[in-house]
């Protein structure tokens, strides 16, 4: 035990009350279950309640037999049975912290037990002090050494059925994605996720920074609208999300946190909406990634739309970006100011002045820079224009990848 007993009469005593209480272990269970659920009313009723009866009678035999068998509290382990019990609390859903403010209040009521056993069965010559001095030091070095393992046995079935929840989880997601003879409504009602209504589409990519991927994914959905979102994680660095939102307008989405990259699809509606909106958001990350953007960044679908047609060879983009800009394909700022600045020009209806305007500098300026531009190209401006304003275009979207020396 973990303290024996001074007097060895005393612990011979200690046994001998024991082994008269080892009968009355079940209706010693029954009523330390009742004690708990007056304090946790969820630990009273139903199968829960059950179990937890079944656990307390396991736990009083254990504890019992232990003083009758004068075991060493090093070797105390909850039993199999104990164990097993464990686990069927998780799948029902009690939360670790409760179940283990169960255990300190049984424990509580088991010294008060134990303390009222020895007063009635104390002779003459008994040190009851002594007696129930030591009942309660093995009750209290039991809880000590079985209340990480009985939290381990938890932990681990609860991570299994958060595993198989999520597998089930992504495989309705994955059915909702491709499945042409879908159920809709027994599907939303799996998820939890209407997917009739209309939907703005995420993929974020998680940097491995140490903070919770889940909870971020989360969080950042919660900034954009109230309604419960879909979240399902694809693996350690990708979680693909559906956020809901009512009527036609487009929702605000915040810049991600700084542990996240994320890409947005455009908010469609119903079914195919659902599909087509992820669809473009998987199109904008990858063109995120060809972009090299960084955690922090948010790319919209609608922002690179032709980046991800042109760009679903990239060795040809960049072929034809840098065979279009010349020696504007530089990743020095002066160049990076030129290619602006003629975007802009086209954009401009070719106006210098509304150029200048929008970029805020003196039309004096926009004419130097284009004229620059042009020396560089070796040709009019308006010369193969189309494939030029691509070019620009493409430049701009997909950054330094499509323009730089360097292969990616």
């Amino acid at each position: 035990m973990a303290s024996p007993a001074a007097d060895p009469d005393t612990g011979v005593r200690i046994r001998e009350i024991a082994v008269e209480l080892l009968p009355t272990s079940a209706d010693l269970g029954k009523r330390t279950a009742a004690h708990i659920a007056a304090y946790l009313p969820e630990f009273g009723s139903g199968e829960p309640g059950a179990l937890v009866v079944a656990t307390c009678q396991a736990n009083a035999n254990s504890i019992i037999d232990g003083l009758a068998r004068n075991v060493a509290i090093p070797a105390v382990a909850p039993t199999v049975e104990v164990r097993q019990l464990t686990r069927e609390l998780a799948r029902h859903g009690l939360q670790l912290p409760a179940v283990m403010r169960a255990y300190r209040i049984g424990a509580q009521f088991w010294t008060e037990h134990w303390a009222a056993a020895v007063r009635r069965r104390v002779r003459a010559g008994d040190d009851a002090v002594a007696i129930a001095q030591a009942g309660t030091s093995f009750m209290f070095g039991w809880l000590d050494q079985i209340s990480e393992r009985v939290a381990e046995e938890y932990r681990e079935e609860a991570e299994r059925i958060g595993r198989e929840r999520s597998l089930a989880h992504l495989d309705d997601v994955r059915r909702a994605l491709a499945d042409p003879d879908l159920d809709q409504a027994a599907t939303s009602a799996r998820l939890g996720y209407h997917l009739h209504g209309r939907h703005l589409a995420l993929v974020l990519r998680h940097e491995p920074s140490g903070t919770n991927p889940d909870a971020d994914a989360r969080r950042f959905a919660e900034a954009i609208t109230p309604a419960r979102p879909l979240i399902v994680r694809i693996d350690v660095r990708t979680t693909w999300c559906w956020v809901s939102y009512p009527g036609d307008e487009r929702p605000k989405v915040p810049a991600p946190p700084a542990a996240l990259t994320a890409a947005a699809g455009r908010p469609r509606f119903g079914l195919a909406g659902f599909r087509e909106s992820h669809r473009e958001a998987l199109a904008a990350l990858r063109v995120a990634d060809l972009a090299r953007r960084g955690p922090g960044t948010l790319t919209y679908y609608d922002d690179v739309a032709v980046a991800v047609i042109c760009s679903a060879d990239p060795d040809r983009c960049r072929a034809f970006v840098r065979a279009q800009l010349g020696g504007l394909t530089g990743d020095d700022a002066a160049t990076r100011r030129l290619r602006a600045t003629l975007a802009e020009f086209f954009a401009a209806n070719s106006n210098y002045r509304a150029t200048a305007a929008r970029l805020g500098i003196h039309h004096n300026t926009v004419r130097y820079r284009l004229q620059r531009a042009q020396q560089i190209l070796g040709h009019p401006l308006g010369e193969r224009r189309l494939a030029l304003e691509l070019a620009l275009h493409l430049a701009a979207s997909l950054g330094s990848p499509m323009v730089d020396d360097e292969q990616p």
